[in-house]
């Protein structure tokens, strides 16, 4: 087998299930619908990219609303507040942040649409929200969206953008991942293996680099206060633990072994992991016969 590059992303869809990672990248085998989760956030970063490329507020938010109006959907760009492949949860649409004029002006619209303007508030309420409590704190900011690679002894490749490298207000050099969530990330985030292997991972591979104090996330939470309609946010920012460290690139190791190694297998109890049912069950079950909810983009390999 050629050399093998590998995200972070890659490695924990093989850990979950290695026969879905082979669907998904070696068979390009894709969901046809495309859920929220997976366009919002990017986007909201493309309005902090602004910010942080020296933007003001206002340009921020254009940009992101300019950018929210259509997606790039298994090739195919969609509009977000119509196309059928779009998937949004019960909870994107929040009637707290409308007021009463707004909402009546949103009786007859469908319920695609109403998500999608819903999303879009939350969004200019997240940027807003990462202006107030978070832009002021960063005294200089080095790099973002950097790329990184490490290559092993076979030369395979982990790679990787981080989102950003800054001076903090109190003079540490510091590599935050911003993180767009419906939950409220824990404060020892970094140093668990459930938060903390992504962060572990931008850690060794920009410390050779840059003095880096600390690693850590920018969060801001997608669910809005119901008194307040105010959008919070969290910072949280550690050094990795040497352990979680070693963890992090022993799974690289073996995740690229077993790659290499054609070990693809089906994790059964996987296919209802995290509440919700894998994409790729029935066709798996069905000996590659039965593609419901799948469309194969590209060549397989």
């Amino acid at each position: 087998m050629s050399i093998l590059k590998l995200s972070h992303t890659a490695k924990e869809k093989y850990l979950t299930s290695p026969r879905a990672y082979y669907y998904h990248y070696f068979l390009y085998l894709r969901e046809v619908c495309a859920g929220s989760p997976l366009f919002f956030g990017s986007i909201v970063e493309t309005g902090l990219e602004v910010l942080l490329k020296g933007g003001t507020l206002e340009q921020a938010k254009e940009t992101f609303k300019k950018n929210f109006k259509t997606h790039n959907i298994n090739g195919k760009i969609e509009n977000l507040s119509s196309s059928n492949v779009i998937r949004y949860n019960k909870a994107d649409f929040d009637l707290e942040i409308f007021t009463d004029k707004e909402l009546k002006d949103l009786e007859g619209k469908s319920n695609q649409f109403k998500s999608w303007i819903s999303l879009q508030r939350k969004g200019e309420m997240l940027i807003d929200a990462y202006y107030r409590d978070i832009f002021p704190k960063i005294k200089k900011v080095i790099a973002t969206q950097k790329y990184f690679k490490i290559e092993n002894e076979s030369g395979d490749e982990i790679n990787g953008f981080i989102d950003l490298l800054c001076e903090w207000e109190d003079g540490r050099l510091i590599l935050p991942d911003h993180k767009t969530t419906s939950l409220t990330y824990p404060d020892d985030a970094v140093s668990s293996e459930r938060y903390g292997k992504q962060t572990a991972l931008y850690y060794e591979a920009l410390i050779h680099e840059y003095p880096i104090d600390a690693v850590g996330f920018f969060t801001l939470e997608k669910k809005i206060r119901k008194k307040e309609p105010k959008a919070r946010t969290k910072v949280i920012l550690d050094k990795p633990p040497e352990e979680l460290i070693q963890k992090t690139f022993d799974e690289f190791d073996d995740v690229l072994y077993n790659i290499k190694q054609g070990n693809f297998p089906c994790l059964s109890p996987n296919c209802d992991a995290y509440g919700q049912t894998c994409c790729y069950k029935k066709y798996c079950e069905s000996g590659g016969k039965d593609l419901t909810g799948l469309v194969k983009i590209g060549k397989s390999k």
